[in-house]
């Protein structure tokens, strides 16, 4: 029964449907929501109730979706200008104001509300439990981390020969604060980069004081020690797996003595990473200080433990590459970047068991996800690929690779480079064309705008309409222009004035038919001349074009572009 019910009710009944619509937001909170946009949305709303009032009659309806689509056409044309718009002063700004372009990257959005004060993704607490965990204290140390802290502590006890522990200069220091970068945010201190450079000369014997008290003492000042994480995110990740966050200290202690950088040196490089301190800064929060146990300070020695890559595969059978010098290349290494080269397959698996160990040992980790291994032939073998292994984790074997911004294939071709490159260049010439101005451009060629000659032959074929006779058709259709110009209405005729008119030789020239054969150039001149008058002035009001300016007298050809040839 219920069956037959249902049955029927489907056939008979009209079946609703739900929908549902996604939650739309108030275009009102949009920037470029102006005054046109109210206005034409008041309109709408206005055709809207009347429709609703009286829904139908059909000519009110027409008027209402005729008003919505000029509606909806104003809000996409609004949008576009003000994201244009946008676009265009975040490209002028980035050369020379990279503080405005900061500024104006974080106000790109549509809404009018501030985003600063929205919540954040992630929060605070959470920021601060991943940073603390990521920078605690190695703990998990086997015997090979043991050996190198009897080591340390060896190398701790010895003599210092303290070839670093010169007393720091004027000089010094006046060159390293010219080094200093402006328009970088201040500590807690509230001192700025600027004050500093501006000072150095000023208080340089306080400078001086002060930087050799801290070197004799070999304890670095505890604010000094401290320094905020600013969380950014961003793709893409480097080989070692966060690297420069995972340094483990007393092996780059070691690592400095053992390249004999010691004595009151040391001891304040070692005094800094012992009481480092971090706190996680965001929005307008930062969090309590928390020791900073693993990994290097931003612009602090990075490699000196990394470089040590350089040299590990030459005491190994890696099979490396030999070039035509006779030199042997094992490996290629830029900052934690690094590839390694072996013709055979046994000399890689060599040089990735070397590599396993000295991670081990220095308990730095490799970030798979962003290691492969290329193996390179002249065509694409049906054979099985072999098997590459770090430790016990698989190496996944690509067709393609990029290093340090170049493509390659596993053929040994660079096509895919090829293509970047020419992308690359066809974006610079484009950004030529957009960025250079028309009018240096056009006096540099001493050419004058197309649009002359083409008035210039406009007024020649008037010339040569005045000489047909009254029955051509030419003439006649002349004639019937004149005609529609004399009653106020657009014309060849009205159109041809009206250049004229713009060009103030109205005044001699009161009708087409008067213009002859040898008026054509006095017209022409007068054109060039118009032109002049506009190019000079743009010249001189132009902000992009001061310099310019001055060298530039001559509206003509410059001599440098007919003497180079390529």
């Amino acid at each position: 029964m219920e069956e037959m019910i249902l049955h029927a009710a489907r056939k008979s009944l009209k079946i609703k449907k739900t929908k549902f619509r996604n939650k739309i937001n108030n275009v009102c909170n949009k920037k470029w929501f102006d005054k046109e946009c109210r206005l034409t949305r008041h309109s709408v709303r206005k055709l809207a109730n009347q429709k609703h009032r009286n829904p139908l009659n059909v000519e009110i309806r027409n008027e209402y979706h005729i008003a919505l689509k000029i509606y909806k056409n104003t809000l996409n044309r609004k949008k576009e200008i003000f994201h244009t718009k946008k676009l265009e002063e975040l490209e002028t700004i980035s050369e020379n104001e990279p503080n405005s372009f900061w500024k104006l990257l974080k106000n790109m959005s549509n809404e009018l509300e501030d985003l600063s004060t929205c919540e954040p993704d992630v929060t605070t607490n959470s920021w601060l439990t991943h940073f603390e965990s990521l920078h605690a204290k190695h703990t998990m140390l086997g015997t090979e981390q043991q050996h190198t802290l009897n080591q340390l502590e060896k190398l701790e006890e010895e003599i210092a020969n303290k070839f670093l522990d010169e007393a720091i200069s004027e000089n010094e220091i006046i060159n390293a604060a010219r080094k200093l970068k402006n328009n970088k945010s201040a500590y807690s201190d509230k001192i700025r980069n600027e004050m500093l450079k501006s000072s150095a000369r000023i208080l340089l014997k306080g400078y001086q004081k002060l930087f050799n008290l801290i070197l004799e003492s070999g304890k670095f000042p505890d604010q000094w020690c401290e320094g905020p994480i600013t969380p950014i995110f961003k793709s893409g990740e480097k080989n070692f797996k966060k690297a420069f966050d995972s340094v483990w200290h007393e092996g780059l202690f070691f690592k400095l003595l053992e390249n004999k950088i010691d004595g009151q040196f040391y001891n304040l490089i070692k005094s800094l990473y012992s009481n480092s301190k971090c706190a996680v800064k965001q929005s307008k929060t930062r969090t309590d200080f928390f020791n900073y146990s693993k990994g290097v300070r931003q612009g602090c020695i990075r490699v000196i433990d990394i470089k040590e890559l350089a040299t590990l595969f030459d005491n190994t059978s890696s099979d490396p590459f030999i070039l035509p010098n006779g030199t042997k290349l094992s490996c290629l290494l830029y900052a934690d970047d690094l590839i390694i080269l072996s013709r055979s397959r046994f000399g890689l698996e060599k040089c990735l068991d070397d590599l396993h160990s000295w991670s081990n040992k220095w308990l730095m980790e490799v970030n798979l996800k962003k290691t492969q291994v290329m193996i390179f032939e002249k065509t694409n073998s049906k054979k099985a690929k072999p098997i590459f292994n770090l430790g016990k984790k698989d190496i996944t074997v690509g067709k393609k690779y990029c290093y340090l911004g170049i493509k390659m294939n596993n053929n040994g071709n660079f096509t895919l480079a090829l293509k970047q490159l020419s992308e690359k260049a066809l974006h610079a010439l484009y950004s030529v064309g957009k960025k250079a101005s028309n009018i240096a451009s056009r006096g540099e060629l001493g050419k004058f705008p197309l649009i002359i000659n083409i008035f210039k032959r406009l007024f020649k074929y008037i010339t040569h309409l005045n000489s047909l006779s009254e029955t051509a058709i030419a003439k006649q259709a002349f004639l019937i222009s004149k005609d529609l110009f004399t009653k106020q209405n657009t014309s060849y005729y009205g159109k041809a004035m009206d250049i004229l008119k713009a060009f103030n030789l109205n005044t001699e020239i009161t009708d087409l038919e008067s213009i002859t054969t040898e008026l054509i150039q006095p017209i022409t001149k007068r054109l060039k001349e118009n032109y002049l008058t506009f190019w000079k002035h743009k010249l001189e009001n132009s902000s992009k074009l001061t310099f310019y300016s001055t060298i530039k007298i001559d509206y003509e050809l410059e001599k440098y572009l007919s003497i180079i040839k390529d």
